[in-house]
């Protein structure tokens, strides 16, 4: 987690991004939303390092719109005992879309990735979540109901690193028209991860 955080940090530094701090404690029924627009000038890149700090639980909704291709990296960092739940979602105008998602989950910290696509989206999302921390949680769901010529490529992977850590991944589409999907999906576990489910 150590080596994750510091290279997320330095990237930011060569391309736009920006990073969301979520203090100790703080706990917000209430969901927080986040717009990420492309840029008019064609591709554009950007990075989004989100840290959830102990005991800290919150949902944030993240909507990429706009109408140039674009690609977006997000990192999240789960502390102990921390709780965050992300839901992806991308406009039915948006143009290519690439996204890649990383957890990296503490002790008893839990994650909990949502993401929808619809209509002629065109885009691929790699979402990889690492259960780090003893009894530390993950689930991943994802839903599409694609249509016309869209083109979608999903990738959903959680590591389990650490002992009596639990995950799930539940993956549904609907395909019509001339629409095309490719899914992977992977649950791995490696030695020293006693007693996960």
């Amino acid at each position: 987690t150590d080596t994750a955080r510091i290279a997320a940090l330095t990237s930011i530094t060569s391309t736009d991004g920006i990073i969301i701090d979520i203090p100790a404690n703080y706990q917000e029924e209430k969901s927080l939303t986040l717009q990420i627009k492309s840029s008019s000038a064609g591709i554009s890149f950007g990075h989004i390092v989100i840290i959830a700090r102990t005991n800290s639980k919150i949902t944030l909704i993240t909507d990429q719109e706009g109408n140039e291709t674009s690609s977006i990296k997000i990192s999240i960092f789960v502390e102990k005992d921390a709780q965050l739940n992300h839901i992806a979602t991308t406009s039915e105008s948006a143009k290519t879309q690439f996204s890649q998602h990383r957890y990296y989950v503490a002790e008893r910290g839990q994650v909990t990735h949502i993401d929808t696509n619809k209509a002629a989206y065109q885009g691929e999302r790699s979402i990889q979540t690492y259960l780090e921390g003893a009894f530390s949680k993950a689930e991943h769901y994802h839903l599409s109901v694609l249509s016309s010529k869209a083109k979608y490529d999903l990738q959903s992977v959680v590591t389990h690193s650490a002992p009596n850590t639990t995950s799930g991944i539940f993956a549904r589409a609907v395909l019509d028209d001339q629409s095309h999907m490719i899914y992977r999906g992977m649950i791995n576990v490696e030695d020293g991860a006693r007693d996960s489910i």
